[in-house]
């Protein structure tokens, strides 16, 4: 047996080696994910993180007798100490909640160190199928830009860079808020980087530049929509302008200034047929293509829906074209680190969101009367934050899920899918196996490296 990558170091701090006794009979772990590498058989326990090759063999229906298996295979034995391995009887998922909940208390810290800021509600598209659809666009004031700039002083943790992630409607027409924040934030020395979720239709070479410099941009997402003809179609721009066009260059200024760059492609039953047209427009327009990485998804609707298995199918099947494409490979999954908060919801005392009318948030989807405070008065419905902090019991369906420890672990986030086991399956089985390969070309890489010294 061969270990590609150990625990957590988190998860070992808080669980011991796990003890072996007699006249005790084990199962496989609910959280072991197998996958096959050609004939080799790779075990990756998802509540640990930890990850081996394992030489035998393997079926997960059965049952070890500790003294008389356990006991006398070498391999056995440390997988049993690893918790790939566990009692017959145990509740994986209350001991799961039970370490979930350590964590989590001894993870939660005072004082923000990110802000999701909307500068403005206001879109130049008019997407089809938008979230935000009926909501009242409304641009910050220099008087709310004032209040964000001293909200954020008077709050962010001193401890840590502030992370300023831009949202909207379309951030890029907020322009003038985002230069005024970040500008008043490197006058008095603040630490801090940004992010943004953009259309992409307004990004100019010369925007950025000023993305790079002054907003210290170190990560991008374009939301698309397939080929010209289904871009167009749904986003429904204002303005009769190439959309399109723009935002491909847009997309390669980014990469070139060597700033991460995030597709999501929005995808739905019509559009998915013409999606190598995309590919070869993003292509062909993309010279840094190991900057940008791309991926499909589709819509939250279709996601509730009941051809949403269907759609992630043909999701998944395009992420092998899109890499020999010879762009980065999107993962959806890091398999290093357990995470103690799957979204900004659940890590209240950390992360807020901060509406162009300066309204707070603790969820960049904010339903109507979820605020949670104002910039004058700041946050305060404590109760209500303090309700995301303690981790919901796991809905009854999902008691004997494998991938509990990647999910969001309360029942009121909105955010919904159908078929998310096989979803989540099939989508763990392409990164996990993607990872492994990666770690095996680097492990190769440094022996024949040591070999030639």
């Amino acid at each position: 047996m061969r270990i590609i990558w150990e625990k957590d170091k988190t998860i070992e701090s808080f669980i011991r080696r796990q003890v072996v006794r007699p006249e005790i009979r084990y199962k496989w772990s609910q959280f072991l994910f197998p996958v096959r590498l050609g004939s080799d058989l790779y075990l990756y326990n998802l509540f640990t993180k930890q990850c081996v090759e394992y030489d035998g063999d393997f079926c997960p229906e059965e049952i070890f007798v500790s003294d008389r298996v356990v006991e006398a295979d070498p391999s056995l034995r440390e997988l049993a100490f690893d918790y790939f391995l566990v009692p017959e009887t145990r509740d994986e998922r209350a001991y799961y909640e039970g370490v979930f909940k350590m964590v989590r208390a001894v993870s939660t810290r005072e004082g923000f160190k990110s802000y999701v800021v909307l500068p403005t509600t206001g879109c130049n598209a008019r997407c089809v199928y938008c979230y935000e659809k009926g909501m009242k666009q409304v641009a910050m004031t220099d008087e709310i830009v004032a209040k964000t700039i001293q909200f954020i002083l008077s709050t962010h943790r001193k401890d840590a860079d502030i992370s300023l992630a831009w949202f909207g409607g379309e951030p890029l027409l907020g322009t003038r808020a985002i230069d005024a924040i970040c500008s008043a934030l490197a006058e008095r020395d603040v630490k801090f980087h940004s992010t943004m979720t953009t259309n992409g239709s307004l990004l100019t070479e010369e925007l950025v530049e000023k993305m790079e410099k002054d907003w210290r941009l170190t990560y991008v997402q374009v939301s698309m929509d397939g080929d010209e003809a289904d871009y167009v179609a749904k986003k429904k721009y204002l303005l009769d302008r190439d959309h399109y066009r723009a935002a491909l260059r847009g997309i390669d200024a980014l990469a070139r200034r060597n700033i991460r760059t995030m597709v999501r492609c929005n995808a739905d039953a019509n559009n998915l047929e013409r999606m190598e047209l995309f590919f070869r427009d993003l292509s062909e327009a993309t010279s840094n293509k190991k900057q940008v990485s791309v991926f499909l998804r589709p819509l939250y609707a279709i996601q509730r829906g009941d051809r949403s298995g269907e759609i992630w199918k043909k999701c998944l099947d395009l992420q092998d074209r899109i890499v020999r494409e010879g762009f980065a490979f999107a993962y959806n999954t890091t398999f290093r680190s357990f995470k103690s908060n799957h979204c900004m919801a659940d890590l209240p005392f950390e992360m807020v969101m901060i509406a162009p009318d300066g309204t707070l948030y603790n969820c960049e989807h904010c339903p109507p009367g979820s605020k949670i405070g104002n910039l004058d008065e700041g946050v305060c419905d404590n109760e209500s934050l303090r309700s995301f902090v303690n981790p919901e019991t796991a809905r009854e369906k999902c008691r004997d899920c494998a991938f509990l420890p990647e999910c969001t672990p309360f029942s009121r986030c909105p955010v919904a899918s159908n078929d998310c086991r096989e979803v989540r399956k099939a989508q763990f089985s392409l990164d996990l196996k993607r990872a492994i390969e990666d770690k095996n070309r680097a492990d190769e890489a440094n022996q024949e490296e040591f070999q030639n010294c």
